[in-house]
């Protein structure tokens, strides 16, 4: 459904040009959140593990809700799953955002 691009900024009319790879990597988790849907998020925190329970920020008013990492990948620049500027960031693990 549109579940998925609700809980991506509303800034995705600005079209990006195909990525040029800048040497760096990102670390890119895919979280799962209510009824299954599945989002990307990005990372700097390299504790962060699969199954573990985060705080991530969804919808147009960056509502802070629960979900629960499947993967993490570290990618290029030019392979990004999702667009680097629509890609919301994860806010920590859920037993230690207060």
């Amino acid at each position: 459904g549109n579940g998925y691009y609700y809980c991506h900024r509303d800034d995705t009319k600005a079209i990006v040009n195909p990525a040029i790879w800048d040497g760096e990597y990102y670390r890119y988790c895919e979280v799962t959140i209510d009824d299954g849907v599945t989002l990307w998020y990005r990372t700097d925190n390299t504790t962060l593990k699969v199954n573990d329970t985060v705080v991530v920020p969804c919808g147009f008013f960056d509502t802070h809700i629960n979900g629960t990492i499947v993967s993490i990948d570290n990618y290029r620049s030019d392979e990004l799953p999702f667009p680097i500027e629509v890609t919301k960031e994860i806010i920590g693990r859920a037993d230690l955002v207060s």
